[in-house]
């Protein structure tokens, strides 16, 4: 008679199936690990230039908001970004250093500016950042030539700052890198000549034919202010701006939040029938919430003086910091409110 004994039971290998799914997701996870790594690194070589940090607005990441700290998002476009300069050198960043020196706790102002927005992306931009924990809001400009709004959001186009905050810009550097390939270095070429792109030192490449161009426009708006001021528009001229600012305000405004509306300078007389819409909305709709405030600088700055606009709509850092000194008290107003709803 045989005893009984335990033999192991032979060793089962993998399907091959599951050995090349383990495979290509090794292969896809160092694959993404390389490319997030390469487009931090792209963030940080062109942070001095045109780029936004991993969040998507210009300047150092924010941490954890303190227990005393005020923090104003800045909503605006390319004049907002200051195209051409580093972040320090911007509108926003020369705000919060003439805040800093006339208040008594920290304060931030968010750079969310985004080249090729309009007033339609100011309303997407602040649900985006609301993270932030902003305690007011300054719609800066949009220096609209045509009354008309594009339904543009920039930084939505990515899905991956769709799904997760985080905003790539590798592909961008890579197509920019080939357009200039394909056009002789020149990516003013590539994009046409009406078309505002990242581009570093452009306040450096700014001509004769440009700063002409801007002695013109401002000699032709300052002779059209008085024939303007005759005619004032109303809402109804620019139905679709003047809902995508209300759409702006109103939301901000459900939030609580303390709200400037800003107009930068004037580049064309036409503006200045836009802004006159502009305005006669806001009275319309928020005339009795002063939580809402409208700040003209239409003519606060001479755009034909190359030391402060070089190219006869962005400002250079002298011009941004004159726009700052300008903007200091109706900002530092904002933060003295409470933050609460519309009546």
């Amino acid at each position: 008679m045989y005893a009984l004994t335990n033999s192991p039971a032979p060793a089962r290998s993998l399907p091959r199936w599951s050995l090349h799914l383990i495979a290509i997701s090794i292969t896809v996870l160092v694959a993404f690990v390389a490319v997030l790594g390469l487009d931090i690194y792209v963030h940080q070589r062109l942070r001095p230039y045109a780029a936004v940090n991993i969040w998507g607005y210009r300047g150092d990441v924010l941490g954890r908001k303190r227990a005393n700290e005020k923090r104003i998002l800045m909503i605006g476009p390319s004049t907002v970004f200051s195209v051409g300069f580093p972040p320090e050198q911007s509108l926003p960043a020369h705000l919060e250093r003439s805040l800093q020196r006339r208040v008594a706790f920290p304060v931030h102002v968010v750079n969310l500016g985004m080249p090729g927005e309009d007033v339609y992306a100011y309303r997407a931009n602040l649900e985006d950042f609301g993270f932030l924990k902003p305690d007011a809001v300054i719609f800066y400009g949009d220096s609209n030539p045509t009354g008309y709004v594009v339904p543009v959001v920039q930084r939505r186009n990515s899905p991956v700052f769709r799904l997760t905050g985080y905003y790539p810009i590798l592909h961008i550097a890579i197509r920019e890198k080939a357009l200039m390939m394909r056009h002789a270095g020149k990516i003013e070429s590539a994009y046409g000549a009406g078309k505002v792109v990242f581009r570093p030192a452009a306040a450096q490449s700014a001509g004769a034919d440009p700063l002409k161009a801007a002695a013109d426009v401002a000699d032709y708006v300052k002779s059209a202010v008085g024939a303007a001021a005759e005619t004032p528009a109303t809402p109804n001229d620019f139905k679709d701006y003047c809902r995508a600012w209300n759409s702006a305000v109103s939301y901000a405004r459900s939030l609580g939040l303390p709200t400037l509306v800003v107009n930068q300078p004037y580049e064309t007389a036409f503006q200045i029938r836009i802004q006159q819409a502009l305005q006669a909305m806001l009275r319309e709709q928020f005339g009795r919430d002063d939580g809402v405030r409208y700040l003209d600088l239409g003519n606060a700055i001479d755009l034909k003086d190359p030391g402060l606009a070089y190219d006869g709509v962005h400002l250079t850092p002298a011009g941004n910091a004159h726009m700052a000194e300008r903007l200091v008290d109706a900002a530092r107003a904002l933060l003295e409110r409470p933050v609460s709803p519309a009546r």
